[in-house]
C-alpha cells in the first residue's frame, strides 16, 4: 500500500492542469469510498474480528485496481489543459491524503489484529493448562484418599506422592525461570519488530525522496536540454511567425514597383526580392527540419528513460521474488502472500508495457535504419563533392604555378631582353659535341639521368635552336623548365 501511495504521489507531482467533470466524479467516488472504509476499519466491532478484518483487506485489494485507474485517467485528463485546472488538481490532493489516512488505519487494525491473535492463544494455552492441572491434582487427590483410609501400599503411595510432588516444584521452579525470560524478552521482541517496520518505513520514503528529489541523470539532463530547444524553437517560431508577415508585405511592395512598368530600378528590385524570398524559404525549411530532428530526440530520449525505469522496476520484482522470507507467524506469512500477489499484477502490468516498449523500439530502429541510409548516402555525395573540389583546386594551383613560371620566362625590361638575345647569339657558336658535358656539369642529380641519355641520343635530329635554347636553360640549372623543354619537344616532334 505504501508503494501505491508512493506512485499516487508522483503521479499527482507529474499532474499540472487537470480537467474534466467525469473525472471530479471519480475521484470524488474514490475518496468517498475510502472514508466510509477507514470509519469500518476503525470501529470498535470490526476491530475483535479476524474475519472481517480480512474482508476489509481484500476490499482494499479488489479496489486499489479502481483507484489506480482513477488516477491514470486524470493523469491523461491533466495533460489536455482543462480551465478547471484546479478543482481537479484539489481532488488529486485529496484522493492522495485520503488513501495515506486508509494506509494508517489498516496498519493500525493490523498491529491491533495481531495482538488480538496473540490474546486469543494466550487464552487457548491457558486454557489447555488449568484443565492439565486440574486432572493432576485429582490424580494426586485419589492417592491422598488412599492413605486415608490405610490401603496396604499405603507406604508405596506415600513414596509416590513425594516423588510426584517434588517433580512439580522442580516443574514450577522450570516454568518460572522460563516465565520470567520470556517476560524480559517479550519488550526486545517488540522492540526488534518496530525497529524492522520503522526501517521499512524509512527505506520507503528514502526511496521515494530518490525518486522526487534524486540526484539528476543523464536522460533527465537530456529531456531538460530538450525542452530548452523547444522552447528556443518555439520562440524562433513566433519571431518567424511575426516575420513572415514583413516579408509578405516587402514582397507586395515589389510586386507593385514590378507592375508600374520597366524602369532603371526594376531589374535590381527583382533580383532582390527573389533573393529575399529564397532565403526565408531556406529559412523556414530549415526550421522545419530542426523541428522534426528534436521531436526524434524527444522520441528517442522517453524511450530510453521508459527503458531505464521498466529496468528498475524489473529489478525490484526480481529482489521480491528472490526473497526466501516464509514470515514468522500466520498473520505475516498471509501479508507476504498478498504482497507477493500484488507484486505478481504489477509484473503482468510490466508485461505489456514491455511489449509496447518492443513495438516502439522496432519502430524507432526502422526509422533509424532509413536516416542512417539517408545519412550514408549524403556523406557518400559529400565525399565526392570534396573530391573534386580538391582536383579543382590542385588543378587551379599548377594553372597558377604554370603561369608564374612562364611570367619569370619572360624578360622584365629591354636590358634584359637584349642580354638574352646576346646571350642566345654567343650559344650559336657553341659545338653540339659538348652539350653532353655541359649536361654533365650543370644537372648534378640521377633524378634525370634517363632524359639526359634520350636527350643525347637524339641530339642529331634537333634543330639548331632547340639545342641552344637547351643549353641556355641547362646552364641556369632550371628543372621545371627542363620538363617544359621535353614537353615542347615532345609536340614538335608529333
Amino acid at each position: 500500500m505504501i508503494v501505491f501511495r508512493n506512485k499516487c504521489l508522483l503521479c499527482l507531482i507529474k499532474c499540472r492542469h487537470p480537467e474534466c467533470p467525469e473525472q471530479i466524479d471519480w475521484l470524488r467516488d474514490v475518496i468517498s469510498w475510502s472514508s466510509s472504509l477507514r470509519s469500518e476499519i476503525s470501529s470498535p466491532a470490526a476491530a475483535r474480528s479476524a474475519a472481517a478484518a480480512h474482508a476489509q483487506r481484500a476490499k482494499i485489494d479488489a479496489r486499489d485496481d479502481g483507484s489506480k485507474d482513477a488516477l491514470a485517467r486524470g493523469q491523461s485528463l491533466l495533460d489536455k489543459e482543462h480551465p478547471s485546472s484546479a478543482e481537479i488538481e484539489e481532488r488529486c490532493r485529496t484522493v492522495v491524503d485520503e488513501l495515506g489516512r486508509l494506509a494508517n488505519a489498516w496498519a493500525e487494525r493490523q498491529v491491533a489484529l495481531d495482538q488480538l491473535i496473540d490474546w486469543r492463544c494466550f487464552l487457548r494455552d491457558a486454557k489447555q493448562l488449568n484443565a492439565l492441572c486440574a486432572a493432576q491434582e485429582a490424580a494426586l487427590a485419589t492417592g491422598t484418599l488412599l492413605l486415608q483410609q490405610n490401603h496396604v501400599e499405603s507406604e508405596r503411595i506415600q513414596e509416590e506422592l513425594a516423588a510426584v510432588n517434588d517433580r512439580r516444584k522442580k516443574l514450577d521452579v522450570v516454568v518460572g525461570v522460563r516465565r520470567g525470560a520470556l517476560l524480559r524478552a517479550r519488550p526486545r521482541a517488540q522492540f526488534t519488530r518496530d525497529t524492522a517496520e520503522a526501517r521499512s518505513w524509512v527505506a520507503d520514503k528514502m526511496a521515494q525522496l530518490q525518486l522526487i528529489t534524486g540526484e539528476v541523470t543523464d536522460l533527465e539532463q537530456l529531456e531538460r536540454e530538450w525542452t530548452t530547444l523547444e522552447d528556443a524553437v518555439e520562440q524562433r517560431g513566433h519571431d518567424v511567425k511575426v516575420d513572415d508577415n514583413h516579408v509578405k508585405s516587402v514582397q507586395a511592395l515589389a510586386d507593385k514597383l514590378m507592375q508600374q512598368g520597366p524602369t532603371q530600378h526594376a531589374v535590381s528590385v527583382a533580383a532582390r526580392r527573389d533573393g529575399v524570398l529564397l532565403k526565408w524559404r531556406a529559412l523556414t525549411g530549415a526550421l522545419q527540419r530542426y523541428r522534426e530532428r528534436l521531436a526524434a530526440a524527444l522520441q528517442l530520449h522517453s524511450f530510453n528513460r521508459d527503458v531505464q525505469e521498466t529496468s528498475e522496476r524489473l529489478s525490484c520484482k526480481a529482489a521480491l521474488f528472490r526473497s526466501e522470507e516464509c514470515g514468522r507467524d500466520l498473520s505475516a506469512a498471509h501479508e507476504l502472500k498478498r504482497r507477493l500477489e500484488a507484486a505478481v499484477r504489477e509484473a503482468g502490468a510490466i508485461r505489456d508495457w514491455i511489449q509496447q516498449l518492443k513495438n516502439d523500439g522496432a519502430a524507432l530502429a526502422r526509422r533509424c535504419i532509413k536516416v542512417g541510409a539517408a545519412a550514408t548516402a549524403g556523406g557518400h555525395a559529400r565525399s565526392d563533392m570534396l573530391v573534386d573540389a580538391i582536383k579543382e583546386h590542385k588543378f587551379e594551383e599548377n594553372l597558377k604555378e604554370t603561369e608564374k613560371r612562364l611570367d619569370r620566362a619572360e624578360p622584365d625590361s629591354v636590358t634584359d631582353a637584349q642580354a638574352q638575345l646576346e646571350h642566345l647569339h654567343e650559344t650559336k657558336i657553341i659545338p653540339p659535341d659538348l652539350l653532353p658535358s655541359i649536361f654533365e656539369n650543370a644537372l648534378e642529380s640521377d633524378v634525370l639521368s634517363s632524359v639526359l641519355r634520350t636527350v643525347h641520343n637524339n641530339m642529331d635530329r634537333f634543330p639548331h635552336s632547340v639545342v641552344a635554347y637547351l643549353k641556355n636553360i641547362c646552364r641556369v640549372k632550371r628543372f621545371s623548365a627542363l620538363a617544359m623543354f621535353l614537353s615542347a619537344i615532345d609536340k614538335e616532334c608529333k
